[in-house]
């Protein structure tokens, strides 16, 4: 007999565990910051519910090869409290599919975090898993669907002097660029990504700039590249335009000799599908590539923001009433 519920103080041996085992869903966050699954459970469990982090345990009374944890964070919306969090994350479940019987373990794990989601006012799941696999299988069977592919590269270490070219254009990222920012999102990203409120790409909700550059020419957002300082490494999220593409190089070496952070950790730079085009600028500067991924979203009954029958037939009747033909019905896509 199993159980499903919020991670408490009866937990922790289980954590620690099977904390080794895991598989991560977040790579970014994994390994620029660190997975501490412990540490943000027992965060959460103190906070009482008011921690950003999500962390169910599953307890199988017949069998311990059986019980599992996973953790999701809760990604609140840009300049709001934690009540106008809109996305969450799955960063880790633990153990790994290896068989069909864990298999099924994951999917009954992600079933009770979409209900967890859903009650914190959450619209949007992102989890990055392998492009075939148990993983995958089992997010799919919930509801998952495939978003896109992204390529994950590393720089072990700077050198220890990197020449700074001049590009012109290209400054540090200011408070007033945000427009700029989601301009250029729009003029790049795929249709599929561009979400309404702001969201113009899921994948860059989770990576928190610390410091950025922005490319202009004649008013215009060419390139944007954002960096994130971890306990571990640095995260690069970078965004080009294909008609900058022979500024990619300078500009990225200026970054990268400008990092916000001098201690020579690694970085890494996470390269969505449609901007694939630079991977071979990247190598050129030192990166290699570490792993591909697909990354899947689970849109939750939170989108919903008016049922269709709530509304509508009242004011349907009030036009027959006072002799209006005319009714108007609801597009659904108004209603998601």
């Amino acid at each position: 007999m199993s159980m499903i519920r919020l991670f408490d103080i009866r937990d922790v041996a289980t954590v620690q565990r099977l904390g080794p085992f895991g598989r991560p869903l977040a790579y970014e966050a994994v390994a620029v910051d660190g997975l501490s699954p412990l540490r943000d459970a027992m965060r959460a469990y103190v906070a009482s519910g008011y921690d950003h982090a999500i962390t169910l345990v599953r307890r199988n009374s017949d069998s311990r090869e059986l019980d599992a944890f996973g953790l999701m964070h809760l990604i609140p919306a840009k300049g709001s409290s934690h009540n106008g969090t809109k996305h969450a994350a799955m960063v880790v479940i633990s153990p790994s599919p290896q068989s069909d019987e864990l298999s099924l373990v994951w999917t009954e794990l992600a079933e009770v975090f979409i209900m967890q989601a859903g009650e914190h006012g959450v619209e949007s799941i992102i989890a990055e898993v392998p492009d075939s696999g148990r993983e995958a299988e089992a997010l799919h069977r919930v509801g998952f669907s495939p978003l896109m592919h992204q390529d994950i590269m590393k720089l072990g270490a700077l050198p220890a002097e990197m020449t700074a070219p001049d590009v012109m254009g290209l400054a540090r990222q200011e408070a007033s660029d945000e427009a700029y920012i989601r301009l250029l999102n729009m003029r790049v990203a795929p249709r599929i990504l561009q979400q309404g409120d702001g969201a113009t790409d899921l994948t860059r909700l989770m990576h928190r700039t610390d410091c950025g550059f922005i490319l202009m020419r004649n008013q215009e957002p060419m390139a944007h590249i954002s960096l994130q300082q971890g306990r571990r490494g640095l995260g690069m999220r970078v965004l080009f335009r294909h008609e900058a593409e022979e500024l990619a190089e300078p500009a990225l070496q200026y970054a990268l000799s400008n990092l916000c952070d001098q201690s020579r950790r690694p970085v890494y730079c996470m390269v969505p599908s449609y901007q694939s085009w630079l991977l071979p600028v990247l190598d050129k500067l030192g990166f290699i590539h570490i792993t591909s991924n697909m990354i899947m979203v689970k849109h939750t009954t939170a989108r919903v923001r008016q049922p269709v029958w709530s509304v509508q037939p009242n004011q349907a009747h009030s036009k027959l009433v006072k002799g209006d033909t005319k009714i108007h019905h609801h597009n659904p896509e108004d209603v998601l």
